[in-house]
């Protein structure tokens, strides 16, 4: 009974779904909308810092402003990258897994074969034997 690579061997006829990483237009858009995301938010940010105080003195509040949100944005894309190493290795995994019991499923029916010839063979020596002693 041949197998397809996507069934699994000790529950024959059972599809186990392939886990494929996200494409790369789908990581770009998340890409794209994080930073953008984070971009609109620090500058919404700066904007309020000088509209709170529009006779000056915002040095400070704004270096704030700027160093939260370019670290913000720095942690988001290391997540972003982070998460999508762990999608890639994770689907990687699953099909070594599915391929290693694959390959011991075949090893299985190759010992068993070998078994069953011996047996066979076996027997057949024992039915040659009392043929020529009669």
């Amino acid at each position: 009974m041949p197998l397809s690579p996507e069934e699994d061997v000790r529950l024959p006829g059972i599809l186990i779904p392939l886990q494929r990483p996200a494409p790369l237009q789908s990581m770009a858009k998340t890409y794209l909308v994080a930073v953008v995301t984070t971009i609109a938010a620090g500058l919404l940010a700066i904007a309020g810092v000088l509209m709170a105080n529009p006779d000056g003195g915002n040095a400070l509040p704004l270096i704030f402003v700027v160093g939260f949100t370019g670290t913000t944005l720095t942690s988001v894309l290391a997540y972003l990258k982070a998460q999508e190493t762990h999608l890639s290795v994770n689907s990687r995994l699953d099909e070594m897994v599915r391929n290693a019991r694959l390959v011991a499923h075949a090893e299985g029916l190759a010992q068993g074969q070998i078994k069953g010839a011996r047996a066979a063979n076996l027997r057949t020596d024992e039915i040659r034997k009392r043929r020529r002693h009669k």
